[in-house]
């Protein structure tokens, strides 16, 4: 007898060489897990272990046991009070990542801001369908997934507003066909009133949504957790994902931007942080922090709120991270979201660090901090309340022979017609 279950959200996330988070959103499901498989007719499938979904119909599963740089295909089962396994829904994509140190090449795609309905406008899925023809190792969502007013201290305000927000146009076919990473931002943590103390239930009750239905690795042991930040090493390059939303941040308003008592961070993830740079520096790698907000600029004395959300706020902070890396002799890269610009920098960070900025992939062109990078797309826009929709994004490749890492980040426009690239950074490294 056929199950009368139906999948709405399938997402894969967080893929090492041989592990793969992975959640869905289902109803009427009875019993339900994954099947995974290195064929896409789902031959030879391995079936995780089902589990009753969910009061809101989400669950998550952590599947071992795979390969790297594989691809891999997967299928929801449900396993009714009678019969056998039934599958539910499509079969789904992703693939593991390559093997750490061994050279190889690395190809992701990189932006955030996306509007699905904020202030009544029709979400635009142009830069998705280019990320689809690109068809990258994986995606990095870094941040603001809409814009959502009313996130409160009930974990449900917060589960419901990332359901809606993953079901905008576009977002279902990426999420079927690739790893799909998320980053912690303000937008979707606390009703987007960009508040630099997160230590509060609202923010709380945000983790608790994330442990639920956001497949990602807890690298964080505390409990609770202190914030939601990871990392991976694939061929010679160490991905370090921060969370600067973490329930430990620091307020920033009304303090200067040197001051030390301010921290995006917190202290635990600054160490965890340090501890990341160092085990690179040792093994030989490049490292890349992948980030939510902004990082290059100066921030007004004292701090606003409109500025309290962003690196430059936090400069003390900020120049430690950067100052740490150099003193290491480590070669790192900054990709961060945000700023509703694509940007590309080699000459304004403090010890000449590459930033990328890679937003919005649908939004109104806007950025603060514009002067502080070598190039900016579109030019000239209000730093609050732009007009002008687009929809970007940065695709970043990393070629590995061996020798020398050559990372290339090309800027990608999709507004209004033919998607296209409109400026080109490149820089090789030696680790």
């Amino acid at each position: 007898m056929p199950s009368p279950a139906t999948v709405e959200i399938q997402w894969a996330g967080d893929a090492m060489q041989s592990t793969v988070e992975v959640s869905a959103l289902t109803h009427a499901a009875t019993l339900i897990g994954p099947a995974i498989s290195p064929n896409p007719d789902m031959f030879e499938a391995v079936i995780v272990s089902p589990v009753p979904p969910g009061a809101d119909g989400w669950n998550r599963w952590h599947v071992e046991g795979l390969v790297p740089g594989t691809a891999y295909y997967w299928q929801l089962l449900d396993l009714p009070d009678e019969g056998d396994p039934q599958p539910v829904g499509s079969v789904a994509a992703f693939a593991t990542l390559k093997a750490a140190r061994v050279p190889c090449t690395v190809r992701r795609a990189v932006g955030s801001c996306t509007c699905n309905g904020h202030q009544g406008e029709a979400a635009n899925p142009a830069a998705f369908e280019d990320v689809l023809r690109w068809a990258p190792d994986r995606i990095m969502h870094l941040g603001d997934m809409g814009y959502p007013t009313h996130l409160t201290r009930l974990t449900d305000s917060h589960v419901q507003s990332m359901t809606h927000q993953l079901q905008a146009p576009g977002m279902g076919e990426l999420l079927s066909r690739f790893c799909l990473d998320y980053i912690h931002s303000d937008h979707d943590t606390n009703s987007g009133n960009n508040l630099p103390n997160y230590n509060d239930p609202v923010t709380e009750a945000n983790i608790r949504a994330w442990q639920h239905m956001v497949p990602f690795r807890q690298t964080d042991v505390n409990t609770p957790p202190h914030g939601l930040w990871r990392s991976e090493v694939e061929g010679r390059i160490r991905f370090v994902k921060l969370d600067y939303r973490s329930i430990e941040r620091t307020d920033s308003i009304g303090k200067d931007p040197l001051d030390p008592r301010s921290s995006m961070l917190g202290a635990t993830q600054l160490a965890w942080l340090q501890d990341e740079l160092k085990t690179a520096a040792v093994a030989g790698e490049l490292a890349v922090l992948m980030t939510d907000s902004s990082w290059n600029g100066r921030c007004p004395d004292p701090v606003t709120p409109t500025y309290s959300d962003k690196m430059p706020a936090y400069q003390f902070e900020r120049d430690l991270i950067s100052d740490f890396a150099a003193q290491l002799g480590l070669d790192m890269i900054i990709v961060h979201g945000d700023t509703h610009l694509l940007l590309h920098d080699e000459g304004h960070e403090k010890n000449g660090f590459v930033v990328v900025g890679g937003s919005p992939f649908d939004q109104r062109a806007q950025g603060h901090f514009q002067d502080s990078y070598d190039w900016v797309y579109p030019p000239g826009q209000p730093e609050l309340g732009g007009t002008l929709a687009v929809q970007q994004y940065q695709r970043l490749t990393w070629v590995d022979d061996g020798t020398a890492i050559t990372f290339t980040a090309e800027a990608r426009s999709c507004t209004g017609g033919e998607p296209r690239t409109v400026h080109t950074l490149t820089r090789t490294y030696t680790p």
